[in-house]
């Protein structure tokens, strides 16, 4: 991150986003200019989650793990995955899904573009907590039926 804020300040880049939860752990928040609200400027799906991995068989190091478990952010996250997979997509998609919790309702807010921005899809969708991953597939579907496989087959070639 160093290496990039300074490229800002020598004048090699006129901006970068970077993400402001590392830029405050390394001390440098007085280099954010601006935070996007990530119901306009949606991130990737799954961003600023943290995941943990053990062995299945394992049962006593996951009931450890599953105290450190957020069940909101959990959710949150596989409503957001639930919506990549339902485009078929994967890390290098143009596409941001961010789910949020608030009174008992999740409302995931997606988007998806072809490479350069002249095709462009935004659209969210509201269920009851517990129900995420339907909701990413709702979503996933929606964008479909709206012509997200006609931006999918541009980014193909």
């Amino acid at each position: 991150m160093d290496s990039r804020v300074n490229k800002v300040k020598e004048g090699e880049l006129d901006g970068v986003i970077l993400s402001a939860a590392g830029l405050l752990r390394l001390g440098l928040e007085n280099e954010i200019t601006e935070y996007f609200d990530p119901k306009v400027f949606i991130p990737a799906p799954g961003q600023g989650a943290i995941a943990v991995e053990c062995r299945e068989e394992d049962e006593s190091l996951r009931l450890k793990l599953r105290r450190i478990h957020h069940d909101e952010s959990g959710q949150a996250t596989q409503a957001e995955r639930t919506f990549l997979k339902a485009l078929g997509g994967n890390c290098t998609l143009p596409l941001g899904a961010w789910c949020e919790i608030e009174q008992f309702q999740m409302r995931l807010h997606a988007y998806l573009s072809d490479q350069d921005g002249q095709l462009v899809m935004m659209d969210r969708a509201i269920a009851p907590i517990g129900y995420g991953e339907q909701l990413g597939e709702q979503l996933g579907e929606r964008f479909m039926n709206y012509g997200a496989r006609g931006i999918l087959k541009r980014l193909e070639k």
